[in-house]
């Protein structure tokens, strides 16, 4: 029905939120700047019940095992049921990342208000990965993507990094389908960490179901101070964030 992001430098708006039903589900650090400190978000959803039971896609989990604590604070308030532990495994085929490296094409859209709307394409797939910078406060989110091979994820990962050395982003994340081990490992290995488990989060057309999604996020600096409602507090317990209370 729907989500929100609440400030973590004080409680009251969580506790206004929680009062109408709606739940922590990820932390996201060092995300936002407020009278120019920088300040972590926790994101809150709230569902028809109907949605968890009737249109949730009925496929099994598969996570790796970061993604594990983010899934079980989650299954915590919702049961979500089993789910399935994977270690992937893969090689990357490198002859065909060149040729997709020189296939990378890239767009940049500036509005009037300064947010950069940054798009990625190889050059003859349907593959994108797309986000949005907003230099104000440092970060990329918004972040969506397709692609047909680990490769073109590979490619698409390292521009990605590229672009947030570029802009000295401090924070940045992207929504990774829980059935895509293999995605998520490869996020792992580019230096992002499952902090959110969203169930329920995309629609998927073609089997009228919605799909669960982890939410993996990278940040730098030390984390500000906190304060945390318990469902929020137990989720970044479990993450083993160390933040200083307030």
């Amino acid at each position: 029905m729907w989500y929100c992001e609440n400030r973590t430098a004080h409680a009251t708006s969580q506790y206004i939120t929680s009062v109408c039903g709606i739940n922590t589900v990820a932390f996201f650090p060092n995300k936002d700047v407020f009278y120019d400190q920088v300040e972590s978000d926790v994101m809150g959803v709230i569902y028809r019940e109907k949605t968890l039971k009737k249109y949730r896609d009925r496929k099994t989990p598969v996570l790796i095992e970061n993604a594990l604590d983010s899934f079980l604070h989650c299954d915590n308030l919702y049961n979500l049921g089993s789910f399935h532990l994977a270690s992937p495994d893969f090689e990357l085929d490198y002859d065909k990342i060149f040729e997709l490296q020189k296939a990378f094409r890239k767009d940049l859209i500036t509005d009037k208000y300064g947010y950069g709307y940054h798009q990625f394409f190889v050059r003859g797939t349907n593959s994108y990965f797309t986000f949005l910078h907003t230099p104000q406060i440092q970060n990329f989110e918004k972040t969506k993507y397709h692609v047909d091979s680990l490769e073109e994820l590979y490619v698409f990962l390292e521009e990605f990094l590229k672009s947030m050395k570029e802009n000295a982003i401090r924070y940045s994340e992207v929504f990774v389908s829980a059935f895509s081990p293999e995605h998520q490992q490869l996020f792992y290995e580019f230096g992002f960490r499952a902090r959110g488990y969203v169930p329920c989060w995309n629609y998927n057309k073609t089997e009228n179901r919605f799909e669960d999604y982890v939410v993996f996020n990278y940040f730098e600096g030390e984390l500000s101070q906190a304060e945390l409602l318990p469902k929020g507090q137990e989720l970044v317990d479990m993450l083993s964030v160390q933040i200083k209370p307030i």
